[in-house]
């Protein structure tokens, strides 16, 4: 597992209803890998699960695992660092180029 630096919600990250855009959590997990996969890789599958909502003030951590048997098959897990509680559970398969 490769968990990331927390960081938190910013007013940016927001809707009209003060939650995080549906938007963000994906920008959040292709930030969240290195430049080289970006180049060497092409992303062929994003499948998202919203489980809670996040809000401004919220500290959230991504957490990354490759999965065992799928060379570029990732789970990637957003959870809200306060409660521990997941936000958002995303797959994502990268394809070298």
């Amino acid at each position: 597992e490769h968990p990331h630096e927390p960081f938190p919600v910013q007013f940016s990250d927001l809707d009209l209803y003060d939650h995080v855009n549906n938007a963000r959590y994906v920008q959040w997990v292709l930030d969240s890998f290195p430049r080289d996969t970006h180049r060497s890789r092409r992303l062929t599958e994003f499948e998202v699960n919203f489980a809670a909502e996040a809000k401004f003030g919220d500290t959230i951590a991504i957490h990354t695992l490759e999965t065992e048997n799928a060379t570029g098959h990732f789970r990637h897990c957003i959870k809200r660092t306060a409660d521990n509680r997941d936000v958002c559970l995303v797959r994502t398969v990268w394809e070298e180029k």
